[in-house]
């Protein structure tokens, strides 16, 4: 992480990203009444997939314009008005709380700020490969998101502390949590101004690098839209003039680059396990969810959270040693195998014999993860050109989303009988880890030259 550090615009880059994840967990954990677990609000195995869909579908509808937007503005200036809206947003939310708004006004501000949140992260994404060496990379890929992930945990257990600390009575509570809320706008002000020190060409786009053949036209049609996005600054040409076929030639894309395809192809299995397990774990917590015990079902819930959470940092210093050592597609495929045999047993265990198996396995979540998650953004940063970085990580965006959300519905629809659905998951993932280890031999030319740069 040290040598990262020595980079100005990485550094720069970072207190931006940490300071807009800690007003997400001042928003989250400011809004922490309207929590899964409050028992007036009970919900089932899908409406618990329902409200996951609901969360992603602002972002999965606009995310390839908001793509596009990455790879047309300059992103200093997405970043940096992003952060300045959901400033504005936290205002009218803050606002909606104190005066007890309707609970579909604010449900539909905290869905704006969360999709502009995701429009952040893929600006960030895109942005990493432009601040650090092509082999600093899978370094970067592994601590940016663990801190940012630490730091919105921290401040959403810190937010209802704080809401505590300024409320004086039961009447005051929600003046309390518009106060914690209004923190959060001061914080994404902060970042706003943070990321402005950057130079405004440093973080891209630059349409004129062509690491691989991914805009290397397949038609007519193609070739003539490659040819006007690499020829024009992506900031001089006016939005507006954005058009559905630059939108599709982000899916084009990731269709045409195969080592691509296949890294955001295994972190979507990785996150369909990860919504198939999470829904088992949330209605094993709620089969014992009664007045009494409502406590030690959250602190089940929680605890396997907090132990996935530290399996990510120790897998953020494994990862990045492993992808320079074995390269970052064996990296991601080691940690899809390992994620496809340790996890269903783990679980099964856990349900069905006693719950320390969870908690043996849940670390395994974070570790797995952070290593499949590593080993594929290094890869999609390697292969994919820069001025098309932010449509292609718009599409990788919206895959986890849909992914999760798969993975939720598999996991309510054969509720009943958990088992076959894990043996299901585990030859799946298994036989998908496998094939991923041999896809080095797929790749092409310019491909095998980019990724050897990262290691």
């Amino acid at each position: 992480m040290r040598h990262l550090l020595r980079h100005r615009a990485f550094r720069l880059l970072l207190s931006a990203r940490l300071l807009g994840h800690t007003g997400d967990g001042l928003l989250q954990g400011g809004l922490v009444g309207y929590s899964l677990f409050s028992p007036e609000k009970q919900a089932t195995a899908w409406g618990i997939a329902a409200a996951f869909a609901l969360i992603g579908l602002p972002y999965s509808v606009f995310g390839p314009f908001a793509g596009l937007l990455v790879d047309r503005i300059p992103r200093r200036r997405v970043i940096a008005v992003g952060n300045a809206t959901r400033a504005g947003l936290a205002i009218a939310t803050s606002i909606c709380v104190v005066r007890d708004a309707s609970y579909a006004l604010l449900l539909s501000l905290v869905l704006v700020a969360l999709a502009v949140n995701r429009l952040q992260l893929t600006a960030h994404a895109a942005a990493i490969a432009c601040t650090v060496n092509p082999h600093e990379r899978a370094t970067a890929n592994a601590m940016v998101p663990t801190l940012g992930s630490a730091t919105s945990a921290i401040a959403t257990v810190c937010a209802p502390l704080l809401a505590h600390i300024w409320s004086s009575g039961a009447n005051e509570s929600a003046n309390a949590t518009g106060h914690v809320i209004q923190v959060s706008c001061v914080v994404w002000v902060a970042a706003s101004l943070v990321i402005m020190r950057v130079s405004a060409t440093v973080l891209g786009p630059h349409a004129d690098e062509h690491e691989t053949t991914a805009v290397a036209p397949t038609d007519a049609r193609t070739n003539s839209l490659s040819d006007s996005l690499s020829e024009q600054p992506s900031s001089s040409r006016p939005v507006r003039a954005a058009s559905w076929r630059e939108v599709w030639l982000g899916f084009t894309t990731l269709r045409r680059v195969g080592s691509a395809r296949r890294a955001i192809t295994v972190l979507a299995l990785h996150r369909a396990l990860f919504g198939f397990t999470l829904l088992l774990t949330i209605m094993h917590a709620r089969s014992q969810l009664t007045a009494t015990s409502s406590a030690s079902s959250l602190a089940l819930v929680a605890t396997v959270g907090g132990l996935a959470a530290a399996g990510t940092a120790l897998g953020a210093l494994v990862a990045p040693r492993c992808a320079h050592r074995i390269g970052p597609i064996r990296t991601a495929a080691y940690g899809l195998g390992l994620a496809g045999t340790v996890l269903p047993l783990g679980w099964w265990l856990g349900m069905n014999v006693a719950a320390v198996w969870l908690y043996i396995a849940a670390p395994f979540i974070g570790v797995t993860y952070a290593a499949i998650r590593v080993g594929s953004d290094t890869v999609v940063q390697s292969v994919i050109a820069d001025n098309m970085r932010g449509r292609v990580f718009s599409v990788y965006d919206i895959i986890m989303n849909t992914s999760l959300v798969v993975g939720l519905a598999a996991a309510a629809g054969i509720l009943n009988r958990p088992g076959m659905g894990l043996l299901t998951c585990a030859v799946l993932v298994t036989i998908t880890a496998g094939f991923h280890s041999r896809s080095e031999r797929l790749l092409s030319e310019s491909e095998r030259a980019a990724l050897a740069n990262t290691r």
